[in-house]
């Protein structure tokens, strides 16, 4: 209906699948999934096999709250253009 509405999915790891990618491709639509270590194996050995190389970039590390143990940290890595399955 809207074809010059730009269009992001963020999704956690229940979504990286190809029924996923396949409409967001169909629509042209940018997508970014967070998911967990061991979620989508061959996608992980990939990430694991670039790592060293984006070692000082794409990182981000920032102080998310604090409680009586003290700061809590959340880091966060991306490597962009990951293949899985042709997607």
């Amino acid at each position: 209906m809207y074809p010059r509405l730009p269009i992001i999915i963020e999704a956690d790891s229940l979504y990286p699948n190809n029924t996923v990618f396949n409409i967001c491709n169909k629509y042209n639509w940018k997508f970014i999934f967070t998911f967990k270590d061991g979620v989508l194996k061959s996608v992980w050995k990939e990430i694991h096999s670039l790592y060293p190389l984006n070692e000082g970039e794409n990182k981000q590390e920032r102080l998310k709250g604090k409680d009586k143990l003290g700061w809590h940290r959340e880091k966060a890595m991306f490597i962009n253009d990951i293949e899985y399955q042709k997607q």
